[in-house]
């Protein structure tokens, strides 16, 4: 990528980290980089960003404030001398919320409440009631952020590439995501994806992979198929370990083909979407910024001419 050719501001943002393949240490300078709800300016924003944004941040500020209380709570139970919160919650916390201003609280009640915890804990593989939890957070974080992703996509297409709204819709929902995105924003502007590409190769065929992980989970539980396993290693999606001494693939299992992702993927096991939601979070807030930085500037630009 020759950063010379991007706007300013994101040549400033992207030059320095897009070399960097280190395992985790992109995320965590990008995490560093977007403590910051998404800016919004509805006098420079496109419509379509200016819905994203908002969409974006509420399902974040959610996000933050239901981590934060149970960081909180985990906090006041060990002053109090519960040094156990976070494996076994009380079950007044799993309550109906209808019933929470009703002081009986019957054994038999706990009791059902206790045993439907356990029972769902032990089917997603969880040992602490504190996990189970946050990865239902972020189950409801990650589905949510790509539904965002894919109406954004759709949103361009009709505010800036001309598509008909019908249209717009059925290549949306009928198009592979890899194949959508760089069509979209070539339309629109190729320095678009060129600056994607330079910023994170595989940020694109990473959305390919949450879309099949995200309708493994809304169709099947999030429990790895055969299918879906030989669909993934087919499409470079996934990769085998090899064995240290014979050189040959661990096929045991795989684990997601990026270097900013690390997870032990099984047949029959659950994807814990914990593991794929931060990067997918991060690298799907900076396709959009991209994308809006250069719609933005394309504007003003065409405004002053």
């Amino acid at each position: 990528m020759d950063w010379s050719k991007a706007p300013s501001i994101l040549r400033e943002r992207y030059e320095n980290i897009s070399d960097v393949n280190w395992p985790h240490l992109k995320l965590a300078i990008l995490e560093e980089m977007n403590r910051e709800c998404l800016p919004i300016d509805s006098e420079t924003d496109s419509h379509s960003y200016e819905i994203f944004a908002n969409q974006f941040n509420s399902i974040m500020l959610s996000a933050h404030f239901f981590e934060n209380l149970f960081a909180f709570e985990d906090r006041r139970h060990t002053r109090a001398g519960n040094l156990e919160f976070e494996f076994e919650i009380p079950e007044e916390y799993f309550r109906h919320p209808s019933l929470r201003m009703n002081d009986k609280f019957s054994e038999e009640e706990r009791k059902l409440i206790a045993e439907a915890v356990s029972s769902t804990k032990s089917r997603m593989n969880f040992s602490k009631d504190g996990s189970f939890l946050i990865s239902q957070l972020h189950k409801l974080e990650f589905i949510s952020i790509f539904s965002f992703l894919e109406a954004y996509i759709e949103s361009i297409m009709i505010e800036f590439a001309n598509e008909k709204p019908k249209k717009a819709s059925q290549a949306s929902s009928n198009k592979p995501i890899q194949i959508l995105i760089p069509e979209t924003f070539d339309k629109i502007d190729p320095m678009i994806m060129q600056v994607i590409n330079g910023f994170e190769t595989d940020a694109v065929k990473f959305f390919s992979f949450c879309r099949k992980v995200r309708n493994l989970h809304m169709h099947n539980l999030g429990i790895v198929t055969e299918r879906f396993y030989s669909d993934c290693l087919n499409d470079d999606l996934l990769c085998h370990d090899k064995h240290t001494k014979t050189g040959q693939p661990a096929t045991e299992y795989a684990r997601p083909n990026f270097h900013f992702c690390d997870y032990i993927i099984k047949v029959g096991r659950m994807i814990n979407l914990s593991a794929i939601t931060q990067p997918f979070r991060l690298l799907c807030r900076e396709v959009v910024f991209i994308s809006e930085t250069i719609i933005k500037e394309n504007r003003i630009r065409k405004n002053n001419l």
